[in-house]
């Protein structure tokens, strides 16, 4: 069974992030998963969201968020739309809160960080063979928690009476209606929660860094659209820049030193 030794823990407002390296050899390295997930051999940087849900309704207001038009209760949104809205009971409260852990398997364990040449706080020798040196590369990890108290952030829940909704509900990471769990609409949520900017920001265009929230923003080819920071739901490299800020924090090296692949199965490098 692999064991692994936690190097240093960050805590800041938008999110914690734990790193862990394992203490010695295990075979085989990548079908073994242990730790969250992560293959033996290599190590773990967890990015750990801590959220909490506040369920809106007739009942439970906030204050200047509800109007009343056409004698019908409404919540308004960020944009200032007013959307119908229905009160939460127990099975709807109870389906959200669980599709919305979901979170989970949408972002952990998706990326690998290859460590790079240059550091080996991570370096340990092959126990039949100490001329050997094993460096790990690091798995990415999502690690989702409720609570209650010092969340990292609050998330306001609405149940929008869509048979009556005029204009779709706009959400946004911290405003979300009763369907986003189960849509695109989660991830991409989840990736602002964590930091990440829509598709042409992460690609440094020039007039979505002044604007990042303009439509063209999301994506104007139709493979910027597919990525998850676009209006799609893919992958790719570049959406574990939340990981590689924080893995060059934690071991005080270059964020550009460290290269982010989606093939889990990397094996660490030895050197003789």
């Amino acid at each position: 069974m692999s064991s692994y030794s936690v190097v240093n823990i960050i805590s800041n407002g938008t999110f914690d992030s734990e790193l862990r390296k394992p203490d010695g050899w295990t075979s085989p390295s990548y079908l073994n998963f242990e730790n969250y997930g992560a293959p033996p051999n290599n190590a773990t940087l967890a990015i750990k969201l801590r959220y909490k849900l506040k369920f809106v309704d007739s009942k439970n207001r906030i204050p200047g968020m509800f109007v009343m038009r056409d004698n019908i209760l409404k919540a308004l949104d960020a944009e200032g739309y007013a959307h119908p809205v229905l009160d939460w009971n127990q099975k709807s409260r109870s389906a959200f809160t669980s599709a919305f852990q979901r979170g989970e398997k949408i972002w952990s364990r998706k990326f690998l960080l290859l460590t790079p040449s240059t550091y080996n706080g991570f370096d340990f020798s092959l126990p039949d063979d100490p001329t050997a040196t094993v460096r790990p590369n690091v798995v990415c990890l999502f690690v989702m928690s409720p609570a209650d108290n010092n969340p990292h952030i609050e998330i306001i829940v609405v149940r929008v009476d869509r048979d009556n909704d005029a204009m779709p509900l706009r959400s946004h990471s911290k405003f979300l209606e009763y369907i986003d769990p189960w849509t695109r609409t989660l991830g991409h949520e989840l990736g602002h929660a964590i930091g990440l900017p829509h598709i042409k920001v992460l690609l440094g265009d020039a007039q979505c860094l002044i604007e990042p929230n303009e439509e063209r923003c999301y994506g104007e080819t139709e493979e910027e659209m597919a990525n998850i920071m676009g209006i799609g739901t893919k992958l790719w490299p570049l959406n574990a820049k939340p990981w590689l800020e924080r893995i060059a924090a934690h071991t005080i090296t270059p964020t550009n030193d460290w290269v982010a692949t989606l093939d889990l199965k990397t094996e660490p490098d030895i050197y003789r």
